[in-house]
């Protein structure tokens, strides 16, 4: 067990010392006050005792007590917090210490920052392997949208917006990054009592599916959102229309494209197939998305798959919760994975008139 005979382990005092001065402390006294708190945590097996005091840890201790407003003295004894919580980047640990350390909140005996920390994995271990700590230091941004409730954090419905594009194209709705991500910006949203701004953007995307649906729109009759995309579109009743798309972008012609940034997922898909006497058949397919705002940005791999002019589709989903094609007649040789399709124009941006059932524009 840990004591407080510091001058017995000069190592340790080597690893403590320089993650112990934010404010110019007595190095003794906070040795001490940190050794005090391991040692009364020691019972059994608890991993806090178990030979992982670490520089890291130690710094992660420092870091809480000084930068959190109560000292952190709740989340500084946690385990999970202690082990896990120096893998996020100084961007995003600047956000996350906002959160409360009071336990009790969200009917919890834990506070929030310890609850969050047993959301982040346990290891970085594997640098290929994707997880929440090296999405959120990839995207600062979502730890901001985390505590945007808080006095002093700053983020606009735009940067919400892009955050669910972000979302909706690298994810699937159940992976665990995408889980755990929307149920903290959930959070931040309820507590502020504000829109909830991904939900705004699955709804308004719904509605544009409904408007472009074969109820609503036939041969005598067609929606204001069906004639504004023909406007742009002149042979769209030529076409087929799907949604939540799924191609590769990697150059994989087996549709295989699982990792961040070989793929993106589109939300509608207007396919023809054209019958090319010199060049051979093939797909064409023209790619709107949806934005609650017209100022939100396409994300990084939607820019990038409009350098490419033919990507090869990954899969196109057929649920109860999405039903393709949304209008026209199913194309056979579009459902198979791995078939290369034909960019012929820009991306079609829709975005919001406001509200998620009112359209402001197609560009």
């Amino acid at each position: 067990m840990l004591t407080n005979a510091y001058d017995d382990k000069t190592s340790f005092k080597k690893a403590f010392n320089p993650y112990m001065s934010y404010k110019n402390k007595n190095t003794k006294t906070r040795i001490n006050k940190f050794l005090d708190e391991v040692s009364s945590t020691c019972s059994g097996s608890n991993s806090f005792c178990s030979n992982n005091l670490t520089a890291n840890i130690v710094k992660t201790w420092g870091y809480l007590f000084e930068k959190h407003n109560t000292n952190a003295i709740n989340a500084r004894k946690y385990w999970n917090t202690l082990s896990r919580f120096g893998y996020l980047n100084t961007t995003v640990q600047d956000y996350v210490i906002k959160f409360s350390d009071k336990p009790g909140e969200d009917e919890s005996s834990k506070g929030t920052l310890q609850e969050f920390s047993d959301d982040l994995e346990p290891n970085n271990n594997n640098s290929n392997y994707e997880n929440f700590n090296k999405f959120l230091n990839t995207y600062p941004l979502f730890a901001k949208g985390f505590v945007g409730y808080k006095t002093g954090v700053n983020v606009t419905k735009e940067q919400y917006d892009w955050m669910g594009e972000v979302l909706g194209q690298y994810y699937e709705e159940t992976e665990p990054i995408r889980v755990k991500t929307e149920k903290w910006i959930d959070r931040s949203n309820k507590i502020a009592k504000t829109n909830k701004y991904l939900q705004d953007g699955k709804d308004f995307e719904n509605w544009i599916k409904g408007e472009l649906s074969t109820i609503k729109n036939t041969s005598t009759m067609q929606t204001a959102v069906y004639n504004a995309l023909k406007a742009k579109i002149s042979d769209l009743d030529e076409r087929t229309i799907y949604t939540q798309v799924k191609f590769c972008i990697n150059g994989n012609t087996s549709g295989n494209c699982t990792i961040a940034g070989s793929y993106f997922i589109a939300d509608f898909v207007f396919v023809k197939e054209v019958n090319d006497p010199v060049n051979g058949n093939y797909l064409d397919v023209k790619i709107a998305d949806t934005k609650l705002s017209q100022g939100t940005d396409f994300t990084d791999n939607q820019n990038d798959a409009q350098t490419m002019t033919s990507y090869y589709t990954s899969s196109i989903p057929n649920t109860s919760l999405t039903t393709n094609p949304v209008k026209g007649f199913n194309i056979n040789n579009f459902n198979e994975k791995g078939v290369l399709v034909k960019r012929t124009s820009n991306f079609y941006k829709i975005f919001s008139g406001g509200t998620t059932t009112s359209l402001g524009g197609i560009n």
